[in-house]
């Protein structure tokens, strides 16, 4: 499950065989373990043009978007809670 929700995967998937394992590249199968993994990084999003309809919404009314890039400016987090982490993205504009 890890490698289907990972951005090393993503990578490879965009760049055409970038990837810093041999496993981040093997489309058809996903590891359950790894030291490598990183969730996705966002993407920069904006409206299509002249789509006057709310971004974000129920399928069938929300506006049509096109990705304009990978977030750059982005810091991988860690939030803790017992024994289990959860990995997260954040805006280097939001810390401390």
């Amino acid at each position: 499950m890890l490698c289907y929700r990972c951005e090393h995967r993503a990578e490879f998937l965009s760049n055409h065989g970038r990837r810093p394992r041999s496993e981040c590249g093997n489309v058809n199968a996903s590891q359950s373990g790894c030291y490598m993994y990183q969730p996705c990084r966002p993407v920069v999003v904006k409206k299509n043009k002249g789509d006057k309809r709310p971004l974000f919404g129920p399928a069938m009314i929300a506006a049509r978007y096109s990705a304009v890039r990978v977030a750059d400016d982005m810091e991988l987090n860690v939030h803790k809670n017992g024994g289990e982490h959860t990995l997260y993205w954040r805006p280097k504009s939001c810390l401390p």
